[in-house]
């Protein structure tokens, strides 16, 4: 879990120019996130790893709908972040499956912490 957290805080999110909206005032880093959801879609397609790649995974979600929706003022803003990352999934060759999963395990705060976790009307 540390390592995927480590991971997301050195991804940093942009601001500016880069992001979708003009009202938008944080947004991903896009290249960082293409890449770290290619790889937990393939480390989910082996048994010894998928949990810890469904734990990353939702620990991913988790952190970049809490820094895009400014830790829950702007909804709109974190739903456009996980709608990129869901397309970046599909796009990775991720199955429904895995989708439909790890969006359960975000909605539920990470273990041991009381943080913002996804809205639960996401799919």
């Amino acid at each position: 879990m540390l390592l995927s957290t480590f991971s997301c805080t050195m991804m940093g999110p942009s601001s500016g120019p880069t992001v979708p909206r003009p009202d938008q005032q944080v947004w991903l880093n896009e290249v960082a996130v293409i890449n770290l959801v290619t790889r937990l879609v393939y480390d989910s397609n082996f048994a010894s790893r998928r949990k810890l790649a469904e734990e990353r995974y939702a620990a991913l979600l988790r952190y970049w709908y809490k820094r895009c929706s400014l830790a829950g003022e702007d909804l709109d803003g974190g739903k456009r972040a996980l709608n990129f990352i869901r397309k970046i999934h599909f796009d990775a060759g991720g199955d429904r499956k895995l989708w439909d999963q790890v969006v359960e395990m975000a909605k539920k705060p990470a273990p041991m912490q009381n943080g913002l976790a996804i809205p639960p009307d996401t799919h």
